[in-house]
């Protein structure tokens, strides 16, 4: 099974409990399901520790999934990253 598969069919599971969710972990499995604005606004939120836990290191994964579906802020903030070895 490929990964967008399983992507789609872990995040389909868990849309049932999307009533009980917070914002971020909406936002989280719309990241998880492939789309890339929300790709990049999640990245960004970890980047930057606002809701949520800061994470460099996931941050960079989220953008890096966004800059290769041709988001362009995720392409520039993913430079930045890398440019400042964060």
């Amino acid at each position: 099974m490929s990964r967008r598969c399983q992507r789609v069919i872990h995040g389909c599971l868990a849309l049932v409990g999307l009533l009980g969710c917070s914002e971020v972990d909406r936002l989280r499995m719309r990241a998880f399901m492939g789309n890339p604005s929300a790709q990049v606004e999640l990245a960004r939120m970890l980047h930057t520790g606002e809701g949520t836990p800061k994470d460099d290191a996931k941050a960079l994964e989220w953008f890096h999934e966004a800059a290769e579906q041709g988001h362009p802020e995720a392409q520039f903030s993913l430079g930045v990253m890398y440019a400042t070895g964060e």
